[in-house]
């Protein structure tokens, strides 16, 4: 009996000293209590209140400056837009889904090709997930460069998101980590395309969505002021010319006069797969070298615990691919690993559950410690 306990014991502390031992030390450094803050962050947007623009939630951290709570107008979704005055820049958080089994057992995987001709002809996304990403960004890219004009024309952003919400936290920071020229010709074809295909419908049909609150239409801006921003009712159509007004081939200033804002860092938590191979690769070359090759390469860590059920979807059968990097924590959220995934997921990961035991809820409603969801507030 002592020989056996001396035997689990020791396997015991080897496998957790193999979570934070054997990482992919190529990955920029992980920094967990930079994680964390963003993590407190993250779960502001399931609590803040929807009337007005009150930082008061369990999770509130010090030196945030609230600048806008945003409602979708199809997909149910919600957002913060503020100023982070110990990191210096700008962030937006995506709230997730309030019921994630509802949005496991409906999400229907399937995928449409936003980006246009040419080098990204072949990434492929989540319709339902990208079109919950279009029915926010006017109203977000609004907020961000009227944030960025009051808190003197910082255009550096963080991006974060729990849950589904980490997958519009993805394609944000796609977006704004590219070329601000190729993001804006690839989003005037996808409009197109998008409207073409009726996508729209996809997530409405879908997903059991909330009201907004009496009196507030889905999809307004609550602003610093306490009114209601006109900005808000803009349309997809022209969301483009929002995030990236000014900007030409002859280059800007890169202040919030140009519109031209760059992606700081991205931090997902319990994030699904948002699209297919090519995406994975381009979206890891985004982040190795944004704009175009002319920026640093940026933090980006896909965050998961144990069996968190949402991870895992939509299934790599169907041919969807997580994007990298990955931080594993075990059960306990005592240790981590951080994941060699550039091409593939690291079985040594989250994978390791996979196929069949990968199903907590509970796991995928409390990360770093910090219960979330409504269920937190």
């Amino acid at each position: 009996m002592r020989c056996s306990a001396f035997i689990a014991t020791s396997f015991a502390v080897f496998a957790e000293a193999y979570f934070v031992t054997n990482q992919n030390t190529s990955a920029l450094s992980y920094d967990e209590n930079f994680a964390k803050r963003e993590l407190y962050l993250t779960e502001a947007a399931y609590c803040v209140p929807e009337e007005g623009v009150v930082w008061n939630c369990s999770t509130c951290i010090d030196d945030i400056q609230l600048e806008a709570v945003i409602l979708g107008r199809r997909s149910g979704g919600r957002a913060l837009v503020g100023h982070d005055a110990l990191q210096g820049h700008l962030f937006v958080t995506y709230r997730g889904t309030s019921n994630p089994r509802n949005w496991a057992e409906n999400v229907d995987a399937l995928f449409t090709a936003p980006y246009g001709p040419g080098d990204l002809a072949a990434v492929k996304v989540e319709a339902g997930l990208y079109d919950w990403y279009l029915d926010l960004k006017p109203s977000v890219d609004a907020a961000l460069l009227a944030a960025s004009a009051k808190h003197n024309n910082v255009t550096r952003v963080a991006v974060m998101g729990h849950s589904a919400g980490g997958a519009v936290a993805t394609f944000h920071a796609f977006d704004l980590a590219r070329t601000p020229e190729a993001a804006r010709q690839e989003q005037e074809h996808e409009q197109e395309g998008h409207k073409e295909e009726g996508l729209a419908k996809t997530w409405d049909n879908r997903i059991r969505r909330r009201r907004p609150p009496a009196g507030k239409e889905a999809g307004e801006v609550e602003d610093g002021s306490g009114g209601v921003a006109a900005v808000a009712a803009a349309t997809a159509s022209n969301a483009s010319a929002l995030a990236f007004a000014g900007n030409s081939s002859s280059g800007g200033s890169g202040s919030a006069a140009d519109g031209r804002l760059s992606l700081a860092s991205v931090v997902t938590f319990g994030s699904p797969r948002v699209g297919n191979a090519a995406f994975r690769d381009a979206h890891y070359a985004a982040m190795a070298h944004p704009q175009g090759g002319g920026g640093e390469a940026v933090p980006c860590w896909r965050v998961t615990h144990y069996r968190d059920m949402v991870p895992h979807l939509p299934q790599e059968a169907l041919g969807y691919r997580h994007v990298a990097t990955e931080v594993y924590y075990n059960e306990a959220n005592t240790v981590y690993r951080v994941c060699d995934d550039a091409e593939a997921e690291d079985p040594q990961c989250s994978d390791r559950c996979a196929p069949t035991h990968c199903n907590s809820v509970d796991d995928h409603l409390n990360y770093l410690g910090v219960p979330l969801g409504t269920g937190g507030c």
